[in-house]
């Protein structure tokens, strides 16, 4: 079963700096786990101000901490909010 992580973020937040930090965060993923599995176990969608992650593996997960860290550093928990979805 997938489960999902919707991220929503204000519309001050810029989508290329979305884009790019889900970007590191998947490369950072391909430093633990290998670019092949990550390749085949990340999967993400774009949408105006909003991210969904696929957390339904080991991979997922590590991709989702990371990129939610990552956001905690740069732009605060404010802009931003998330849920879990299955």
């Amino acid at each position: 079963m997938k489960r999902i992580c919707k991220f929503k973020f204000d519309k001050s937040v810029e989508v290329g700096f979305l884009e790019q930090e889900l970007l590191k965060s998947i490369l950072t993923s391909e430093d633990v786990y290998g670019r092949l599995s990550v390749e085949i176990s990340t999967s993400y969608w774009i949408s105006g101000n909003e991210i969904c992650l696929d957390v339904s593996n080991e991979i997922g997960r590590h991709t989702f901490c990371v990129f939610a860290g990552r956001l905690n550093r740069k732009i605060g928990k404010e802009l931003y909010s998330y849920k879990t979805e299955d």
